[in-house]
């Protein structure tokens, strides 16, 4: 069954990316329909540019200075390309793209679309602290343009601009901008996801280049998080809502890219669905769902250590009542958004049933393949062809929003509750804190890609509430706060770094490093020590081979050394202890 499912997923592909190419050939013919004029940009004055520019530079700077002061931590071991210890290391080293493919497939429990792109990276730009750190650097750079794109669509220039402001000084962002790990990452693409859909909702005429980037974006989003799924479905949902009033019930144009986004993603949900892990976290509690509301984690970490400064209980009942404020002012702003009439038509069906067929072909091989759960991820397969389904509901419906306006004023006023932008910052965070009493998925860490979304609610507070010169007043002063405390927070759970330098500061000649075999506690140690000096099993023979060599032992956990190192070191006595913090060494020397 494996070569079969090999088979399958590679047919399956092709004819999804034959799809996808029927689809682009057509979608670029020029339509008469893309004649139409596009709507014009809001101008944004130029103090207020002048501001976004410094925004930007600003938020440049606090990502990038001290980008490698911060030691590895162990879930950044996964990256490709690092220079770790063969037959020691958990993970061992990966620098073949096929062993990349097949080590994150099966072992990572999170998309491995990341990982290949980094092994892509470390490839061009080696492997260093400072260079797996540096994309999530300029991504989390990035997004501070990409949420002042989002908000002048959805609100106005000034609500963009307040937000990218929000977003740059924002310590728990900038905490993940300096760690290589997926989060930033995943949240510029939801950024850049909501953008363009904002921009297909506003065109009145098909923009082909803008359409398939959606699609591009959104199967990378899956590629990237996990949680790109509920940020899509809340995309969907919002189509539904919203749905261009005119024409027939045939369906519209941005349900099409969005089904095609469905479809072409759709395999990752095999993937998460075969590496699932029930018990990752810890379960979800009130004091979680604050400091989400609180400006979105502000003064939060999500990361691994324990000692770490924390917000003064009364200090985060302040940031999180100033934080409920602005959202209630935010969700009363107006906003951009319009359900237009005579929406452009959608494409041809054809290249997206196509698609759908080659996609269950490659989820059936992926079922095929896995090595674990192959039953359930076969039935995963037929969630393609559903999409056709939800499809068809959809197109039935009419503008949900705009029927019950009438029924009463207070109706109108809420349907600032389905725009895009507040859907995105609390509908897909209030579901997976209540799915988490049954599935954990209360990481901090993981709900990134929310945040932008709360802070455009924010700004929108900001800008259109009367008397605005206090809350400027206290944000200037509570954001700048967030990153500083988080500023020295370490990303790891213990200093690796620091040990290792204690180590190779007086390491002599000949010296030997005990420690334990494929632990991934210990494998982020092996990036900075020498590797010929490594021995993890059989320490008695090691010995024998250099009898007069000092021997240093790890203990990141406060193990003593196991049966076998203590029995190989029976005629050695510890000589010198370096610490760092929850690690330490111990050198032994031979007995004179």
């Amino acid at each position: 069954m494996g070569q079969i499912g090999f088979m399958l997923i590679l047919v399956g592909a092709v004819v999804s990316a034959v799809a996808f190419a029927w689809l682009g050939a057509a979608a670029l013919r020029r339509s008469p329909a893309a004649s139409l004029p596009l709507p014009a940009d809001e101008p944004l004055d130029k103090r207020w540019l002048w501001f976004l520019v410094a925004i930007i530079i600003g938020g440049a700077l606090i990502r990038f200075i001290g980008i490698d002061a911060k030691g590895l931590s162990h879930p950044e071991a996964y990256i490709p390309g690092l220079d770790l210890a063969p037959g020691i290391s958990e993970p061992p080293p990966r620098h073949g793209f096929l062993e990349t493919v097949i080590w994150h497939f099966y072992a990572e429990p999170h998309p491995f679309g990341y990982y290949l792109a980094m092994w892509a990276w470390t490839k061009a730009f080696g492997a260093t602290l400072a260079s797996i750190r540096v994309p999530e650097a300029l991504l989390g750079v990035l997004s501070l343009f990409a949420i002042y794109r989002v908000g002048k669509l959805s609100h106005e220039p000034r609500v963009g601009v307040v937000a990218a402001a929000l977003l740059a000084a924002h310590g728990f962002h900038i905490f993940w901008s300096q760690v290589a790990r997926m989060y930033v990452p995943g949240a510029f693409l939801g950024l850049v996801s909501t953008w363009l859909l904002l921009e297909m909702h506003r065109a009145h005429r098909p923009r082909p280049a803008i359409e398939l980037g959606y699609v591009a974006t959104n199967v990378a989003g899956a590629l990237t998080v996990e949680f790109f799924w509920p940020l899509l479905c809340t995309q969907i949902l919002w189509a539904a809502l919203h749905q261009r009033a005119g024409a027939d019930r045939k369906m519209s144009r941005i349900g099409y890219f969005q089904a095609l986004s469905f479809i072409l993603a759709a395999p990752m949900l095999s993937h998460a669905w075969m590496t699932a892990r029930t018990e990752a976290v810890p379960p979800p509690t009130l004091e979680f769902l604050a400091n989400f509301f609180s400006f979105g984690f502000l003064f939060q970490h999500g990361a691994y250590p324990e000692t770490v400064p924390r917000l003064p209980w009364a200090a985060g009942l302040v940031v999180l009542a100033i934080s409920l404020a602005l959202i209630r002012y935010g969700l009363l702003a107006p906003t951009a958004e319009k359900d237009e009439a005579d929406p452009p038509a959608a494409p041809s069906i054809g290249p997206l049933v196509l698609a759908a067929i080659g996609v269950c072909v490659l989820m059936v091989g992926i079922a095929g393949v896995a090595n674990v759960r192959n039953e359930e991820l076969a039935a995963l397969a037929v969630l393609p062809l559903l999409v056709f389904a939800v499809v068809w509901i959809v197109a039935r419906t009419r503008s949900g929003p705009a029927r019950f306006e009438s029924l009463h004023p207070l109706l109108t006023r809420a349907r600032n509750l389905t725009a895009l932008i507040p859907l995105q910052a609390f509908v897909p965070a209030i579901l997976l804190f209540a799915i988490s009493f049954e599935i954990r998925l209360t990481a901090p860490r993981a709900f990134a890609i929310f945040v932008p979304y709360l802070l455009i609610v924010v700004a929108a507070g900001v800008v259109s509430m009367p008397r605005r010169n206090l809350a400027i007043a206290a944000l200037a002063v509570i954001f700048p706060a967030s990153a500083i405390l988080l500023h020295d927070v370490p990303v790891a759970a213990r200093d690796y770094q620091g040990l290792a330098r204690a180590i190779n500061s007086r390491i002599q000649a000949g010296d030997l490093i005990f420690t334990q075999p494929r632990d991934w506690a210990y494998t982020p140690m092996y990036f900075y020590l020498d590797h010929a000096r490594l021995v993890s099993a059989d320490y008695a023979g090691a010995l024998q081979k250099a009898p007069r060599s000092r021997v240093w032992v790890l203990s990141l956990l406060n193990q003593p050394p196991t049966v076998e190192m203590a029995a190989a070191l029976s005629g050695y006595r510890p000589s010198t202890k370096v610490k760092a913090f929850k690690a330490e060494a111990v050198l032994f020397v031979p007995t004179p």
